[in-house]
């Protein structure tokens, strides 16, 4: 089903021309046609401003509890997503693991300065501190990407440009990813990471 095809099904829509329709917005007393949606799945009003895609449309009318639950719902009916368009997921999925990379590079920074290879004002102590800190970080960032859907379609992946220890924590097991972590803090610290203390340091991030 199309996009177009799902929202007449909800309310009623009249031809405006070959592109657009138009109908009462159901998204306030509407007594004059003000509502539109064109042929590609976006709509809006007029009249109160509201305005989004499919998955929005959706998201409001059923009064989903996330946006995830709107994109299942339209899967159910047989609606297709573009493969050029992100799904919120998918869009989730992408801040996640800019997040994760951002992390990655601090984390390499941290881990020069512990070895001495660049010059650091900051205790080895504090350096240690931190160092822990992140590892927790990187692995709570990792939790929540499983929560979300990696894009099927790998353009947007290309243009984010993930170096290869990026790709690797992303798409790596959650077995995988520990123990990548597990032997770094084992070559800095000569023992694995904490975990004990997992909640207590990652309320303070």
């Amino acid at each position: 089903m199309t996009a177009l095809e799902i929202i007449s099904q909800d309310i009623g829509l009249s031809p405006k021309n070959e592109n657009f329709y138009g109908g009462l917005c159901p998204f306030h007393e509407d007594t004059r046609p003000s509502f539109w949606v064109n042929t590609k799945g976006y709509w809006g009003c007029f009249a109160c401003g509201e305005k989004g895609d499919i998955v929005k449309y959706i998201f409001l009318r059923k009064e989903c509890d996330s946006y995830q639950q709107a994109e299942q719902y339209l899967k159910d009916q047989q609606f297709e997503f573009p493969s050029q368009v992100l799904s919120y997921s998918n869009k989730y999925w992408m801040s996640l693991a800019y997040l994760i990379k951002g992390s990655l590079t601090q984390l390499s920074t941290l881990v020069s300065y512990y070895r001495g290879t660049t010059q650091s004002y900051i205790s080895k102590k504090d350096l240690r501190d931190k160092i822990e800190i992140l590892f927790l970080r990187i692995l709570s960032e990792l939790k929540a990407l499983n929560d979300f859907e990696a894009p099927s379609n790998p353009k947007p992946l290309e243009d984010a440009r993930f170096d290869q220890q990026t790709t690797v924590f992303l798409f790596g097991s959650d077995n995988y990813r520990k123990k990548m972590l597990n032997l770094l803090s084992l070559s800095l610290f000569n023992e694995p990471m904490k975990e004990s203390n997992f909640d207590s340091l990652v309320s303070q991030l």
